[in-house]
């Protein structure tokens, strides 16, 4: 080190030497012509973006040459990087030359060539200069004979890739911004073997502003807690990692749909698949309330009924249409019992469910993998019942005073009158009203979903309350009615169904 110290000084001050006195310093006439190709980062997903992946899109590379007759290397002089991987010396006085008696050399580059042995990643990766600003890279060639060929330099990214494809979800109509969060933004690097360490000192975690559907280069690092900030219309989401170790020369991408469930709540990813999404279930802690996030034009109605039944006197309303819904007749989102993101109801073909998304056990709320009475939570051990807030979908996506109605609820829905109406106000649109005080709800026949598949739109419907079903806990109850009959049931935890809301005041 003490060594490639000196040099640096030296290359300053022979700044002003001829090119001639420059070619003898390094001995014979062969020159060495060098090329460069880049090593893409290994991913831990697919890729997302492309800068830097096969080729330099810009910039200098700093080169040095050792010398096997005296064992040191040469003056870093600068090259420049071009399209189809020619490097130039940015000089003549910079061209590096074989010793004329035939002896090996070793060659390592590194870019930026700005790079220093204190290496900070750029705050802001929102522009393509600051990202490529930010890619420490290096390469060695070693025992390379004298040739007239080029001699190809391989450059390995030394950080790591962070990329984020975030798209607005239920609730959600744009994305503001991207932060990752909790990053040491420094290295430690060693030009002559290529190593990079977390600096030491001076290196206090901070955040890094990218680019949505970008990326950002971070330190390989272990982070455990908030990371990614996803800042959009209706508020902020911010995704949690446990421990994660982030590695050298790999690319991690998270692709997400941020629903209104998201805002204000703990989202933890427990890791990147080889798949190209990831469901990441929203949590909120016991007692905290969300902000009142009522959709537009959404109204709650006072069919007359109560919770707990009249002798309560505390009123309870039924929203008018579905959580996901735009209007009284849309279906909506479906949801596994338990779950807040909920899935599109559009179809392909047949009746295959557009999205791919499968309802099955092994993607239902609190993993079930293959056994369906294997449930880690709302089981016939732990004592709950009743959805909590972090998976009472009205509550994680409406928040406020909105929550799931329970079974009893239900079961006072249906004692109201009720009709089945199989084009409601000419919109072509099949269910069933409940009537009570004088006012009246629509609930859309929308079927349900089970596995990859979308049944009975048009003439069933079912929809979810947030109680279980105690005798056989992968069960929970529910609402379900067709065309001469409307009751509260059970069915598998597992299968998408609608949810209506409702609130008390």
């Amino acid at each position: 080190k003490r060594n490639i110290f000196h040099l640096f000084l030296a290359g300053v001050l022979l700044s002003g030497c001829s090119a001639e006195s420059e070619q003898s310093a390094q001995g014979g006439v062969m020159p060495i012509t060098l090329g460069y190709s880049v090593v893409t980062a290994t991913a831990e997903t697919r890729a997302a973006t492309n800068l830097n992946n096969d080729a330099l899109t810009s910039g200098s590379v700093a080169v040095s040459v050792k010398k096997h007759t005296d064992g040191t290397y040469t003056t870093t002089y600068n090259y420049t990087a071009a399209a189809g991987g020619a490097l130039s010396p940015t000089t003549a006085s910079n061209q590096f030359y074989y010793e004329t008696d035939g002896s090996s050399s070793d060659i390592i580059a590194y870019y930026p060539a700005t790079a220093s042995t204190t290496f900070p990643v750029q705050a802001n990766q929102t522009s393509d200069d600051n990202y490529k600003a930010s890619d420490l890279m290096w390469a060695q060639v070693t025992d390379q004979l004298p040739t007239n060929s080029t001699v190809n330099l391989e450059f390995s990214h030394l950080l790591t890739k962070i990329i984020v494809n975030a798209t607005a979800g239920t609730g959600v109509s744009s994305i503001t911004s991207v932060t990752l969060n909790s990053v040491k933004p420094k290295v430690t690097f060693t030009p002559a073997d290529g190593t990079v360490a977390l600096a030491s000192s001076d290196n206090a975690a901070t955040s890094i502003t990218m680019s949505n559907e970008g990326a950002a280069l971070i330190p390989p690092q272990t982070i455990d807690g908030n990371f990614i900030t996803i800042t959009t219309n209706a508020g902020t989401a911010v995704y949690a990692v446990e421990n994660k170790e982030f590695a050298a020369g790999h690319q991690y991408t998270l692709n997400i749909t941020v629903n209104a469930a998201a805002i204000g709540a703990t989202n933890t990813i427990t890791g990147w698949t080889d798949t190209a999404s990831q469901v990441v279930q929203p949590t909120v802690e016991v007692g905290i309330s969300l902000p009142d996030r009522t959709p537009a034009g959404v109204n709650a109605v006072d069919l007359g009924l109560y919770v707990g039944g009249a002798d309560s006197g505390k009123k309870l309303y039924w929203a008018d249409r579905n959580i996901g819904a735009t209007s009284v007749m849309d279906y909506g989102l479906y949801f596994a019992w338990g779950d807040v993101l909920g899935r599109s109801g559009a179809v392909s073909s047949g009746t295959t469910a557009a999205d791919g998304y499968s309802f099955s056990w092994t993607n239902t709320p609190y993993n079930y993998g293959s056994n369906i009475f294997a449930a880690t939570k709302y089981n016939s051990t732990d004592g709950l019942t009743t959805l909590e807030a972090c998976d009472d979908a009205a509550s994680m996506n409406w928040g406020g005073k909105w929550r799931m109605p329970t079974k009893a609820e239900m079961e006072a829905l249906v004692t109201l009158t009720n009709s089945w109406i199989s084009n409601y106000n000419s919109s072509g649109v099949a269910g069933r009203t409940f009537t009570g005080n004088g006012y009246t709800i629509f609930l859309p026949a929308a079927g349900y979903r089970n596995n990859t598949s979308m049944k009975n739109q048009g003439s069933y419907g079912r929809y979810w309350s947030s109680s279980l079903h105690t005798v056989g806990p992968s069960y929970a109850k529910g609402l379900f009615f067709h065309e001469t009959n409307a009751y509260v049931s059970e069915d598998f935890r597992r299968n998408g169904y609608m949810v209506r809301p409702v609130c008390e005041e």
